[in-house]
């Protein structure tokens, strides 16, 4: 077992801890993924990524033939690997999934041209431009193509979401934020930012808001700045 597959097993043990309605990929059906919620009855897909980097999900057509709402729980350290820094647990669901994958017969193209490539040493060149090309060719999908080969057996197609992609598609999606009693508004920035002008805009026009609401919505915003 390799360093960073010991490491990923470590904050499997730590997710399992927090969430003791997941079950592991102890039978046939989760072991396509790593967990299954026995509440939400959806699979876990289970990253632990250095902080910034891009979210790598292996096989592209196994994540491309997704047919059910899934889970993706994601660490990201800093410095240490065991000094988790961002942690998000996503619900995603499959049509979005489907709508952010884009058209996947660029991929199939793909990987019916990539079975023409050997992996002989004379076959470099033609790799070098089946990869600038379909890098051009892979357009909005939210899946970034990583593209495997080497001289021995490897010859593959997987893929990745990128740290900002993964923010604002799913993360800020799914941000909410205690405001007021333990209850949770699901507000963007931007939709705090209209809170304030409107509370502002009122108490201008002699409303008798409290200044204290104010100050406490602002304080929000700039704590939801920071958690961005």
């Amino acid at each position: 077992m390799s360093e960073r597959q010991k490491h990923g097993f470590e904050y499997e043990k730590k997710c399992f801890k927090k969430n003791p309605h997941w079950i592991s990929n102890s039978d046939e059906y989760t072991a396509k993924w790593d967990a299954y919620d026995t509440i939400e009855e959806k699979p876990v897909s289970i990253k632990c990524i250095k902080l910034g980097s891009s979210v790598e999900f292996g096989d592209i057509f196994r994540m491309t033939s997704i047919k059910e709402d899934w889970i993706l729980q994601v660490g990201f350290w800093s410095k240490k690997k065991n000094n988790i820094v961002e942690e998000y647990t996503i619900p995603i669901d499959v049509g979005e999934w489907k709508k952010l994958i884009g058209n996947i017969k660029v991929f199939h193209a793909a990987k019916r041209e990539m079975a023409k490539i050997t992996n002989e040493y004379k076959d470099d060149n033609k790799w070098k431009k089946f990869r600038t090309k379909y890098k051009k060719l892979w357009g909005d999908s939210i899946l970034q193509p990583r593209f495997k080969r080497d001289h021995g057996n490897q010859k593959r197609l997987q893929c990745a979401i990128m740290y900002n992609n993964l923010l604002e598609h799913f993360v800020k999606r799914e941000k909410k934020v205690d405001i007021s009693h333990g209850v949770e508004a699901d507000l963007t920035k931007d939709e705090f930012e209209t809170i304030i002008k409107v509370l502002e805009l009122s108490s201008d026009n002699g409303s008798k808001l409290p200044k204290a609401l104010i100050k406490k919505v602002k304080k929000l915003h700039n704590d939801l700045k920071d958690v961005d």
